[in-house]
């Protein structure tokens, strides 16, 4: 087909059928700058068919001057904008000119878009996003930050970080972008020591991804002025891991902050540091009346293993139900762990204290203390020991050997539970199948020791 066929098939655009639309988009494409006649009603139909006009915009940018593109650039919305900022990107150098203009263009959202394009255009002048960064739209000026990364050199793209560091809306944007760099520390330091509160805290909520060379700044942010600032000190410093040991000690002192939120992040970087020195510290914090404070020294001393479950466990029994609940929640979350803990609890005289750490035990996997608990001089805890394990069903297999040995406890109650509990095990437990016959042949139980047979598998 020949050019002067283009009026032809720039009427096909118009026609209802959406594949004869998108074929005679595609014809006009095939005509690249002699198909320039239908921009128009290319881009009309681009617009009437937005969520899918690749084929209009491909045929628009194979026909179009770069100055209509750059102009239905700035007048589409996405996907089409970007779709034309594609070709501009595609176009190198020869669309410098236009990409100038855009980055001026009275709208922000356009001013916006073209910095974002300028991260695929290797010869966009470094002074145009420079000089983007003071853009009046926040959007515009970070944007323009989000490019001052390792590929500017540091002694222009530092400077525009250290002001926009000092500017609310830029600041976070800006500071991130000072860590990610990896020659910014020297600034980094500089603005934690700044005037403004504000800007220390900030700096020093970010240094933690700066790894073990931000300690030395971190620490000093810990004796800040500013409770926000020594609150984010202690937080960033969790994220140095090992590297922040030689901080334990100042985050213990101020675990005594005045300020909650310095206790709170002191805390939870003790946790996360794994700081078991520290559980003194944290059990007296999780005493506090603050509720704030408990729940972060509960999830810190969760993480110190052994001794942190040590120091939440006498806490279960605590008059006020509040201390009690959360410390039974941390030592769920430690599992296994949590078992030397509460096993000796028990032992305990009040009734309650030892149902509720029977029960504990199970959802700990402590199937281990719960058994060798079927042992205990006290009846009323061998039953607890017996119901625990009933409640752990399948899981608590590796008790039967115990439980077959207490069918034999001189106490019937405890003989009634520990049939229950077999029945509740099922067929893991049929080892325990010719100990229960025998109690239904003499007679004793019958109902109970029936429904554990029938359970189990037996007749």
């Amino acid at each position: 087909m020949g050019a002067g066929t283009v009026p032809a098939v720039t009427e096909a655009l118009r026609h209802d059928d959406r594949q004869v639309r998108a074929g005679a988009a595609a014809v006009l494409e095939g005509f690249g700058p002699k198909a320039r006649g239908a921009v128009p009603a290319l881009r009309e139909a681009a617009l009437d068919d937005n969520k899918s006009a690749l084929p209009f915009v491909r045929a628009i940018v194979a026909a179009a001057e770069l100055e209509t593109i750059a102009s239905f650039f700035a007048d589409s919305e996405m996907p089409l904008r970007d779709e034309f900022g594609e070709a501009l990107v595609a176009a190198g150098e020869d669309a410098l000119p236009f990409l100038e203009a855009l980055r001026q263009d009275d709208d922000a959202s356009v001013r916006r878009d073209t910095l974002v394009l300028f991260r695929r255009c290797p010869d966009v002048p470094l002074d145009w996003i420079l000089k983007a960064t003071g853009d009046e739209d926040d959007g515009v000026a970070t944007a323009a930050l989000a490019q001052l990364g390792k590929g500017v050199p540091a002694h222009k793209a530092l400077p525009v970080l250290a002001r926009a560091a000092r500017d609310d809306a830029l600041r976070m944007a800006a500071l991130r972008m000072l860590v990610d760099r990896g020659d910014g520390l020297p600034t980094l330091e500089e603005l934690s020591t700044d005037e403004s509160a504000a800007v220390r805290a900030a700096t020093l909520e970010v240094l933690g991804g700066a790894g073990a060379e931000a300690f030395g700044i971190l620490a000093e942010g810990l004796k800040d002025e500013d409770p926000r600032a020594r609150a984010a000190a202690a937080n960033a410093l969790r994220q140095l891991g090992a590297a922040a040991k030689d901080a334990i000690p100042a985050l213990r002192s101020l675990l005594s902050d005045d300020d909650g939120r310095v206790r709170c992040a002191a805390a939870g970087s003790l946790g996360k540091l794994h700081a078991e020195e520290a559980v003194p510290d944290l059990a007296r914090l999780f005493g506090s009346a603050d509720a704030t404070d408990r729940g972060h020294a509960a999830l810190a001393l969760a993480s110190m293993g052994e001794k942190g479950a040590a120091a939440l466990a006498p806490f279960l029994s605590h008059p006020d139900r509040t201390y009690g609940d959360l410390a039974r929640s941390a030592l769920e979350s430690m599992g296994e762990k949590a078992v030397p803990a509460v096993a000796p609890l028990l032992d305990s005289v009040d009734a309650k204290s030892r149902h509720d750490a029977a029960a504990l035990l199970a959802k700990l996997g402590g199937v281990d203390a719960l058994a060798g608990a079927l042992r205990a001089k006290d009846a009323a805890e061998r039953i607890d020991a017996a119901w625990a394990l009933g409640t752990m069903q399948a899981r608590a297999a590796k008790a039967v050997p115990d439980l077959v040995k207490a069918l034999e406890d001189g106490d019937a109650r405890v003989v009634v539970q520990v049939a229950w509990t077999l029945g509740q095990i099922g067929p893991a437990a049929r080892d325990a199948l010719k100990a229960l016959e025998k109690l239904r042949a003499d007679g004793k139980h019958r109902a109970i020791v029936d429904e554990a047979i029938r359970r189990i598998g037996g007749k």
